[in-house]
């Protein structure tokens, strides 16, 4: 990872970012006097606000009187639904809000003894750096070494000190390699490396990360934190990361200290398994192993509970000794794949390869076929070529090589014209803004019919009932811009179904939600599943596909690594690690004890252990 490299930069003598970081920006500093003897102390405190309010141009308080103090050198999550002012707290730090939002912001932030009111956002950035939940908003060169190299090259480092952060940013966040690569063809979870490697780069004292594991690969999300953790060891920068729920096994073991914020107030704070006890009202999705064992309450005896895959291994071991059933499946009906009709897609050698400079490769001779009715999940590392691939099946795309075969519902994909194509399969970008453009919810998800001729009785129907459906009604007059990332995700989603194609892509259906919105979003998939259509999920969350899919393709260096059940796929350990795939932390824990292999979920796991364990109720 690098880590120890920078740790012997030290100090030579055209490398003064570690004196400049210690002493020549303002320090916010007690003064106690004792008589005649006055001394000054420097304040162990990161952040402090007191009575922190924002009002938004619409006159909406999104933060009610906030008052917070972050200790220095501490790793804190902030936790809340989208509705809860976390992301706009951070912002708030650095005075992003309101510079370039409007609005009006009240009462005071001190952020490294720096009144933050009384600084721009450019003075504050030595001191304090914040990372966007859209990277492509922190894409400020077009080279990706360039584009890491902007901010220390804005602080006027010595060349050889940039290079030095630049090499460690790039290498921590496995994009050596991409030095030259062009950043806006990098897929979306390179481009949060991007920005984030931008981040790492300024070293800065406080970094804010607003949902930085949400389009990362699963090994990713565990090379970013233990680059966060390192970080926090050897500089004592403190960190302070937003998260809605989905990446909450990171983060729970990742934090010193996590903050739950509802409707712009802190409700709850604490450690992190003092907080997911069950002694506490928090509606927020535990981590896997912290629900089993809150489900287990009762039934076991234990004096606090665990938040990793070791420490419940070592406390099941224990449980389990002498009672262990020797089988090696569980009772759950096994996972099936109808290959008895014709495929509704096949694909046959394809190959894309981006022109550059440089010239990428991105999918190399892939062949499957998809059945009707199936709900398949295509998951792999960033990079890899899911969403290249998803753009050759509905036609964005064309194949680089003429051989290459798409057939989609009977039709010749690369041969077919636009209108053709989306009456039977459509795609649901990774980033609803890069979909969403027109002004008004009501306008966007009526334009496909629009387009088509419908007459306006027909058109206003079936726009009132997909807004139903989406939960979208109170929205319809809303502006596209305003909405949250939820709302603009469910808006894209009603956008494409409405259009009622046979086939629908979507790719990181839930990146980037809260768990409510997450939850809200697959239990619609999961019924457009259920009236015959055939979904594909382009996904880095292994819980959704472990809990909702019947069939996983594995994706690696633009070949099918693997293909099969959630329960197959997930064995194969060994060939999941080379796609930087992690099986859910249940299935982890299933292997880890020797129990059956198809224990992927919570649930699963939580009958298991009740009916060997004989427990009743």
């Amino acid at each position: 990872m690098g880590l120890d490299r920078l740790s012997s930069w030290g100090c030579n003598s055209d490398c003064n970012w570690a004196n400049h970081w210690r002493g020549n920006s303002k320090s916010y500093k007690d003064s106690v006097s004792y008589g005649w003897l006055k001394l000054t102390v420097e304040s162990k405190i990161a952040v402090e606000t007191t009575n922190l309010s924002y009002i938004s141009p619409s006159g909406k308080k999104l933060l009610d009187n906030l008052n917070c103090k972050i200790s220095k050198g501490s790793i804190v999550g902030i936790l809340g639904d989208s509705k809860s002012g976390k992301e706009i707290f951070l912002q708030t730090l650095n005075k992003i809000i309101p510079t370039f939002t409007g609005g009006i912001v009240e009462g005071k932030i001190i952020v490294n003894g720096l009144n933050v009111m009384e600084h721009t956002v450019n003075e504050l950035a030595r001191e304090i750096y914040t990372i966007l939940e859209e990277p492509s908003l922190q894409i400020v060169q077009t080279i990706v070494y360039d584009d890491v190299a902007f901010g220390p090259s804005n602080m006027q480092l010595p060349t050889s000190e940039i290079r030095r952060r630049v090499d460690f940013a790039l290498e921590s966040t496995r994009l050596s390699g991409y030095e030259e690569r062009n950043c806006y063809t990098l897929s979306g979870g390179e481009q949060q490396r991007l920005a984030i490697a931008g981040g790492i780069a300024m070293l800065p004292k406080i970094i804010c990360m607003i949902n930085p594991f949400s389009m990362l690969d699963p090994i990713g999300k565990k090379e970013i934190s233990a680059v966060i953790s390192q970080l926090n060891k050897n500089y004592n920068i403190t960190f302070l990361i937003t998260d809605g729920g989905q990446d909450i096994e990171i983060l729970a073991r990742l934090s010193d200290e996590l903050i739950f914020m509802d409707n712009g107030k802190i409700i709850n704070r604490g450690p992190p398994k003092e907080l997911f006890s069950g002694k506490y009202e928090i509606d927020m999705r535990f981590p896997e192993i912290a629900e089993l064992f809150t489900m287990l309450d009762g039934n076991i005896t234990r004096a606090e509970i665990p938040l990793s895959v070791s420490e419940a291994v070592e406390f099941l071991t224990k449980l389990l000794r002498g009672k262990r059933q020797k089988i090696s499946k569980t009772s759950k009906e096994p996972d099936k794949i109808s290959k008895k009709v014709d495929p509704i897609i096949t694909v046959r050698n394809l190959e894309h390869t981006y022109p550059g400079p440089p010239p990428v490769k991105a999918l190399r001779g892939i062949s499957l076929d998809i059945y009707p009715g199936e709900l398949v999940a295509i998951i792999g590392q960033n990079g890899g070529g899911k969403s290249t691939l998803a753009l050759h099946l509905v036609g964005i795309l064309k194949p680089t090589n003429p051989e290459a075969i798409i057939t989609v519902d009977g039709i010749d994909v690369p041969n077919a014209s636009t209108m053709e194509i989306i009456n039977h399969i459509n795609y649901v970008f990774q980033n609803p803004n890069d979909q969403i453009f027109t002004e008004k919810v009501w306008d966007e998800v009526a334009f496909g019919l629009k387009m088509r001729g419908l007459n306006q009785e027909e058109i206003r129907k079936r726009v009132q009932e997909t807004l139903r459906l989406f939960g979208l009604e109170q929205y319809a007059n809303e502006h596209t811009a305003f909405l949250t990332p939820g709302i603009k995700t469910l808006l894209a989603l009603a956008s494409v179904a409405i259009m009622n194609p046979r086939i629908l892509i979507i790719d990181e259906p839930t990146g980037g939600l809260d768990y409510k919105e997450a939850d809200h979003v697959l239990k619609i998939i999961q019924a457009l599943n259920e009236t015959g259509k055939t979904i594909i999920l382009i996904t880095h969350d292994m819980r959704i596909v472990s809990k909702f899919t019947s069939r996983v393709i594995v994706i690696h260096q633009g070949q099918i690594l693997l293909d099969g059940s959630p329960s197959e796929v997930f064995a194969r350990e060994d060939l999941l690690k080379k796609a930087y795939i992690e099986p859910p932390e249940i299935a982890q824990l299933a292997r880890e004890l020797g129990l059956p292999l198809d224990i992927l979920t919570v649930e699963d796991m939580y009958k298991y252990l009740r009916g060997v364990l004989s427990w009743s109720g």
